[in-house]
């Protein structure tokens, strides 16, 4: 349960390579699970998270990219070709749900600190 107003509940993606806030990257989204995901977003904010996960151990990382669907297509057969945006980073608090796809408890808006 989400008790600060910059922490809510995430959507989670998966993935062994990294994607940073401000770029722009694209999906293939084949996998069951993620289909429901990716319909889930776009009939809501259009918001995830895109988080990285060691191949090797599942481990998800404590830090993630929050990522804004900008398009869709939608093929015959199911899968989507998925564009996005990073829009910020987002902490996880904790783990919520895992089926039918991860969903976390994070905490968004967070600040980057100068150097000193």
């Amino acid at each position: 349960v989400s008790t600060s107003p910059t922490s809510r509940n995430l959507p989670l993606f998966l993935l062994s390579s990294p994607f940073y806030p401000e770029g722009l990257t694209y999906l293939h989204v084949f996998e069951m699970k993620y289909r429901t995901m990716m319909f889930d977003i776009t009939n809501s904010d259009k918001l995830f998270g895109y988080i990285h996960t060691d191949p090797e151990t599942g481990r998800i990382a404590k830090v993630g990219t929050l990522c804004k669907i900008t398009s869709t297509d939608l093929l015959e057969d199911g899968r989507q070709f998925i564009e996005l945006e990073g829009v910020g980073r987002f902490t996880v608090r904790k783990i919520v749900k895992t089926l039918p796809y991860v969903v976390a408890d994070v905490e968004i808006n967070l600040k980057d600190s100068a150097p000193e």
